[in-house]
């Protein structure tokens, strides 16, 4: 297998991974805490995350292949860095959001996302402006999502 190969394969694993790890923490939460809580009117319903999230994560991991195809992680140490930040900030508002069951947790860790999100964008833009570009559809999604954390968070602020 190409280095390249190898390199798209770490990283597609990474962000699944992660999205794997992240539906652990939440599908528990799913039909009983989930379900009782008061909705926003514009929520989508529970089908739709998987899908968008499945497509999310490929985006990143072509993103950041994009970014580091050609080049050494040492060559690219702040889409390097910023990459990791949001898959771990993903991570945790899954564990703040469902595992604790904890809107507000959640809305902390949701703005934390959304500025992490437009820091490894602004990361990747002078690297490759196309891998950038992929990372527009997370962005806009982690910004619905924060909206959509503040509302849950407005209707149930005790969880």
């Amino acid at each position: 297998m190409s280095d390249e190969l190898w390199k798209f394969f770490v990283v597609l694993i990474l962000c699944y991974g992660v999205g794997a790890m992240g539906a652990l923490i939440t599908l528990p939460a799913l039909p009983d805490w989930y379900q009782q809580l008061r909705k926003p009117a514009f929520a989508p319903p529970a089908w739709v995350f998987r899908p968008v999230w499945t497509i999310l994560y490929t985006l990143m991991a072509v993103s950041f292949f994009m970014a580091w195809q050609g080049r050494t992680l040492d060559e690219i140490p702040a889409v390097t860095a910023t990459f990791m930040l949001q898959l771990f900030l993903n991570l945790c508002w899954s564990g703040a959001f469902f595992g604790l069951r904890s809107p507000g947790g959640g809305m902390i860790l949701a703005t934390a996302l959304l500025g992490s999100v437009a820091a490894m964008l602004t990361a990747l833009w002078p690297v490759s402006q196309q891998a950038a570009l992929l990372q527009a559809p997370y962005f806009l999604w982690a910004s619905f999502a924060a909206l959509l954390n503040f509302r849950f968070w407005q209707l149930n602020p005790d969880g």
